[in-house]
C-alpha cells in the first residue's frame, strides 16, 4: 500500500508527458495502444526526459533486451518507474480493460524459459544420470542459479553506495536536537528504535500492540519486512530503556498514547487482556497501531519524516535522513562483530547471524547451511551488548556541557568506518530501501 502514491507519481508525470512531448504527437503513439507504441513511448520518454541510456542485446534466452544506463543526469527512478507501468498493465489485463499482451512483458518469455530450463535439465542428466533433485532439498543447490527475467526493459549498472556511519554518538546527537525542537515521548520512542533495532521508518512508525505482546510488552516487536506482503517474519529489538520510555508514552494522560486513543485505557489493562484466551473486549487492539496523531489515526512515516525529524535536525544545521539511522546501526554492529571476533571464520557466521536478524533477502545465498530462526535469536545477545554500548555513549554526550554545538559533532559522522565496503556490500546486498 505504501507504494501506491509512489507508483502514482510516476504514472502521472509520465501521462502528462505524453500529451506535449512533439516526438509522441508526430508518430500519434498511445499510452494505451499496442505494445509497440507503449514502448516506442517508454523508450522516448527513458532516453529524453529521464536522461538515461538505452542499449539493445539479446539475454540469456536470446530475448532482444533493452537496457537501461543511469547517467549523471538521471531525474527519476526508472526501476520504480518501469515497477509502476508493469503492475498497471497487469491490472488492466486482468481487468479486460487493456486488449493486448503486457508491453513490459516479452511476449516468449514462457516458451523460451520452458525451453532453457529443458536443455538445462538435459544437461544435468548426461552429466549425472539422473534427474536433477528439487532445489530445496539443497543436494544440487547449484543447479539453475542462473536467474531467468520477463522484463523487456532492464536496469542495469545499478551502483548503491551505502553510507557508513563512524561516529558513536550519532543516536544520541539526533535525540538531543529533537529535544531541543520539543520532541515528546513518541518521537523519541521512534527515533530510539529506528537506531537500536535497525528497522525501517515505516516498519517502527506501523508496529502494532499485537507486534509488540510477541515479548509480553518486553523489548521485542514483530515486523513485516519488505516484499513480505504483511507477513511478520522478522523481529525488532531494542534496549530496556526504550522500552521504559514506549511504555511511559502509552500511559501518559496528559500527552501519550492514551490521550488520542479511543479505547484511553493504559498498558497494564491491555497486558491483562493479552494474556487470557478471550480478549474481549479489547481484541482489536492486536491491530492497533502503537503510535498515534493527535486525531486518533496512525502516526505515519512521513508524518514523522516532515514535521519532526527534518525540523528538528535543521534547527541544529544538520541534514540527515532517517534511513541513515539503519546505516548507523548496520555499520556499528559490523564495527562491533569485527572487534569482538577473535578469527574470520567467527566473523563470517556473526554476520550471517546479522542478515538473518535483518531478514535480507538478498542474504539468502550466504545462509543455506545455517538454521534461519536459530541464527535471528542468536544475534539478538549481540545486540544487548550494542545496547548497553549506545546507553554509555548517550550517557556520556548528555553530561559533557563543553561539547560545543550539535553541528561540531557530525563533521566526521558521514564518512568511510573501519567497516571495509566489502564487509558493507555483503551484508547489506542490494537492499536500499
Amino acid at each position: 500500500m505504501q507504494s501506491i502514491p509512489v507508483y502514482m507519481r510516476e504514472l502521472l508525470a509520465l501521462a502528462n508527458w505524453t500529451i506535449t512531448d512533439p516526438v509522441v504527437r508526430h508518430h500519434t503513439w498511445r499510452l494505451f495502444g499496442p505494445p509497440d507504441e507503449v514502448r516506442n513511448i517508454i523508450r522516448q520518454y527513458i532516453t529524453t526526459e529521464a536522461a538515461c541510456k538505452i542499449t539493445t542485446r539479446p539475454d540469456t534466452l536470446g530475448q532482444q533486451t533493452r537496457y537501461i544506463r543511469l547517467s549523471s543526469d538521471t531525474r527519476i527512478n526508472p526501476r520504480v518507474f518501469l515497477s509502476a507501468l508493469k503492475r498497471l498493465f497487469s491490472f488492466l489485463i486482468e481487468r479486460r480493460l487493456y486488449d493486448y499482451a503486457n508491453p513490459l512483458v516479452h511476449e516468449e518469455f514462457e516458451e523460451a524459459r520452458k525451453s532453457f530450463r529443458s536443455t538445462e535439465s538435459q544437461a544435468f542428466r548426461s552429466v549425472q544420470g539422473r534427474a536433477p533433485m528439487p532445489q530445496l532439498s539443497g543436494v544440487d543447490s547449484p543447479f539453475r542459479h542462473i536467474r531467468l527475467s520477463e522484463n523487456y526493459f532492464r536496469c542495469v549498472d545499478r551502483t548503491w553506495i551505502p553510507k557508513t556511519i563512524s561516529d558513536p554518538n550519532f543516536p544520541a546527537v539526533i535525540y538531543n536536537a529533537g529535544k531541543r525542537f520539543g520532541w515528546k515521548a513518541r518521537e523519541l520512542c521512534v527515533a530510539r528504535i529506528l537506531f537500536e533495532s535497525g528497522g525501517r521508518i515505516s516498519e517502527v512508525c506501523a508496529l502494532t500492540v499485537g507486534d509488540w505482546s510477541h515479548s509480553q510488552f518486553l523489548n521485542e516487536f514483530t515486523s513485516p519486512s519488505k516484499g513480505s506482503h504483511g507477513l511478520r517474519v522478522k523481529t525488532l529489538r531494542v534496549s530496556h530503556p526504550t522500552v521504559k520510555m514506549l511504555k511511559s508514552y502509552f500511559n501518559d494522560e496528559r500527552e501519550g498514547r492514551r490521550v488520542f486513543s479511543r479505547e484511553k485505557v493504559s498498558l497494564s489493562t491491555v497486558e491483562r487482556a493479552f494474556r487470557q484466551p478471550r480478549r474481549e473486549p479489547w481484541s482489536h487492539l492486536a491491530d492497533a497501531p502503537i503510535f498515534l496523531s493527535k486525531n486518533g489515526a496512525a502516526f505515519t512515516a512521513e508524518n514523522f519524516r516532515q514535521h519532526y525529524w527534518k525540523p528538528a535536525l535543521a534547527s541544529q544545521g544538520i541534514e540527515a535522513d532517517p534511513h541513515l539511522a539503519r546505516h548507523w546501526f548496520v555499520t556499528n554492529a559490523m564495527k562491533n562483530i569485527t572487534e569482538a571476533c577473535k578469527s574470520s571464520e567467527e566473523a563470517d557466521y556473526e554476520k550471517r547471524k546479522l542478515i538473518a536478524y535483518m531478514a535480507w533477502s538478498s542474504g539468502e545465498k550466504t545462509l543455506r547451511c545455517y538454521e534461519h530462526s536459530t541464527s535471528k535469536e542468536a544475534f539478538g545477545d549481540r545486540l544487548d551488548l550494542i545496547h548497553r554500548e549506545m546507553r554509555k555513549n548517550e550517557k556520556r554526550v548528555l553530561t559533557e556541557e563543553d561539547r560545543g554545538s550539535l553541528v561540531s559533532s557530525l563533521d566526521d559522522t558521514v564518512s568511510s568506518s573501519d567497516v571495509s565496503d566489502d564487509d558493507l556490500a555483503f551484508i547489506l546486498g542490494e537492499d536500499d530501501d
